[in-house]
């Protein structure tokens, strides 16, 4: 299983579930008018660089993975200029100050919505929902935390592969099982609804072939609703 994968599943998630893809803003939930879905990727041993997806509910699996594979070389080779420029503005501030840069970057960033391009930030920076991959560090089951100035409602968590006994075809196997983990904020949903959007999620792994460019073969594009209207529901949906 792909970060790549898990970004469209993520962004079939928020098309299903708009109320989640917003910030609260004094009080009021104020959506988002496109679906954005930010991931985490590892630059060393100590440090972690963002990267926003913008408008993943229009772009097919290749796509996301060719804007993840330019955008990670980037940061890796130091020539990724929002991320210098983020890194540059904390690096030699005390830990106590950087806790307040972080307090004032959520409020204007998230809460008024305003770039600040001379510290590498643009608004909304985080999107709708955060994903973040630890497959490499053999964990099988953890939950990455909200991280409040992102303003992210949700974070999720793709675990490393282990094998387990399974019950397919009339038969006990050994298959590769991940786990999965969310973390949503609950003033944007309750549990109630995640047996739907749960559907709308793991689509691209039981129908793959509706969100690549080279099995897409009725025209439709790459989101969870519109390829609902071209093809047949799946197990799972009946």
């Amino acid at each position: 299983m792909c970060i790549r994968d898990s970004l469209k599943a993520v962004g079939n998630l928020l098309e299903l579930a708009p109320d989640l893809n917003g910030k609260i803003c004094f009080g009021k939930f104020v959506p988002y008018n496109n679906i954005n879905v930010s991931c985490l990727v590892s630059i060393g041993d100590k440090d972690l660089a963002m990267m926003l997806i913008k408008d993943i509910d229009t772009l097919y699996v290749e796509d996301i993975a060719q804007k993840v594979f330019e955008r990670a070389q980037k940061i890796k080779k130091n020539e990724d200029k929002e991320h210098k420029q983020r890194t540059d503005s904390a690096q030699f501030l005390p830990s106590f100050m950087v806790q307040v840069m972080l307090n004032v970057a959520h409020f204007a960033t998230v809460t008024l919505g305003i770039n600040l391009p001379q510290f590498g930030l643009q608004r909304h920076s985080f999107g709708g929902a955060m994903v973040t991959s630890i497959a490499g560090f053999g964990i099988t089951n953890a939950t990455a935390p909200l991280i409040k100035f992102s303003g992210a409602p949700a974070v999720v968590t793709v675990n490393s592969p282990e094998k387990k006994a399974v019950y397919k075809d009339n038969q006990i196997q050994i298959a590769n099982i991940v786990n999965i983990n969310f973390n949503v904020d609950h003033r944007f949903m309750d549990a109630g609804r995640t047996v739907k959007m749960q559907k709308a999620f793991f689509d691209v792994f039981e129908n793959p072939q509706r969100y690549f460019k080279l099995t897409n073969k009725d025209n439709s594009k790459p989101s969870y609703t519109s390829c609902l209207l071209y093809t047949s529901p799946s197990p799972r949906d009946s």
